[in-house]
């Protein structure tokens, strides 16, 4: 009895060694920060989304202030080096909280004629960027009707 718990114990304590000892050495993703300004008529737009999605699936999207900067930043650091598709996303409209009053705290909105239609969908928007590695040139949007 006292062998056969030896055994196990060593071919388990060896399994456990092969496959700490086989396992693929993970890279990080390469990533560059992205920054600009969201402009429509060359009027900053005061809030909303700007998204970033790739072929592979990697997306990402970052608030638009009120002086129409943005600044991607997720938890890798940024984006993931590649070819982005990009799209702007009103911000949310503006809802009564206390319907039995008839005060509202609201949220920011963006009137929705400061965002036209097709640049609010990748496939139709038409903006593109290239992320490079480390800081890259500013990517600004000036929407136009």
């Amino acid at each position: 009895m006292i062998v056969r718990g030896f055994r196990a114990g060593t071919f388990l304590v060896l399994g456990c060694c092969l496959m700490l000892g086989c396992g693929e050495k993970v890279t990080p993703p390469v990533i560059g920060q992205l920054s600009g300004k969201v402009t429509f008529n060359g009027t900053a737009v005061a809030g909303g989304i700007i998204n970033f999605e790739n072929d592979t699936g990697a997306a990402a999207s970052a608030e638009i202030g009120d002086d129409g900067a943005y600044k991607v930043e997720t938890g890798e650091g940024g984006l993931r080096v590649g070819n982005y598709k990009v799209f702007i996303s009103p911000a949310a409209a503006e809802i009564p909280t206390d319907m039995t009053t008839k005060t509202a705290t609201k949220t920011r909105t963006t009137a929705p004629g400061n965002i036209p239609i097709r640049y609010q969908t990748a496939s139709t928007s038409g903006l593109t960027v290239v992320v490079k590695e480390g800081k890259n040139d500013p990517f600004d949007v000036d929407m136009k009707k």
